[in-house]
């Protein structure tokens, strides 16, 4: 009988090594990509909640806007851009009441509620420091409003200090359909998250359309 030559070549010792050896290679790059992958994550994120970095929001926000500005000028797909600011209310008598480890574990839970309810790729999640978090939506398709509602309502409902009281968050919304930059986004959105506050804190509160 003639042995087929394909099965001879796949069963020669050098022909198997060298698969083997080229499999063990793919592996290697395989986990080098996958910690360069995490290495670039860490330096972008917040080390405490996973978040984006203040920073690397803003950048990211501003490349958002910039698209949102082509879209104006005859390009298609991004329609409006919604800016929500969280802060967590009377976060400060947390740390000084519990310690800053259940402070942290109160940031920590925040941000799990809200990739919770902002599960988007397409979406910007950050941390801008302190207690205050910051989310960009891309087309929320007028839910912007429905949005920072449930992520109130999911903070209210399930965080709760040693003390048995409820933690709570103050949201302000700005949002846009004119040629703005993130600045002036951000700005309209501080000063709406600045009247709920002072209005009573676990609230919203919408900056409304800029048009200029």
């Amino acid at each position: 009988m003639v042995e087929n030559m394909s099965d001879s070549i796949h069963r020669h010792p050098n022909f198997v090594k060298e698969k083997r050896q080229r499999k063990i290679y793919e592996w290697r790059a395989e986990d080098q990509a996958n910690k360069l992958k995490r290495s670039y994550e860490r330096a972008e994120t917040d080390g405490l909640t996973g978040l984006l970095r203040r920073e690397v929001f803003q950048k990211r926000l501003n490349t958002l806007i910039g698209r949102f500005n082509k879209q104006r000028k005859g390009d298609v797909g991004l329609e409006i851009v919604s800016l929500l600011v969280v802060d967590v209310d009377h976060f400060k008598s947390v740390n000084d009441t519990f310690g800053h480890p259940e402070g942290d574990k109160v940031l920590k839970q925040v941000a799990d509620i809200l990739k919770k309810y902002v599960p988007r790729e397409s979406d910007l999640l950050g941390r801008l420091g302190g207690e205050e978090f910051v989310i960009g939506l891309q087309n929320p398709n007028g839910k912007g409003i429905e949005k920072a509602e449930e992520i109130r309502k999911g903070v209210e409902s399930s965080i709760v200090l040693p003390n048995g009281k409820h933690v709570t968050v103050s949201i302000g919304i700005a949002e846009t359909t004119g040629l703005r930059n993130a600045e002036k986004l951000y700005q309209r959105a501080d000063e709406a998250l600045y009247e709920a506050k002072e209005s009573g804190r676990n609230r919203i509160v919408v900056a409304g359309l800029i048009q200029e």
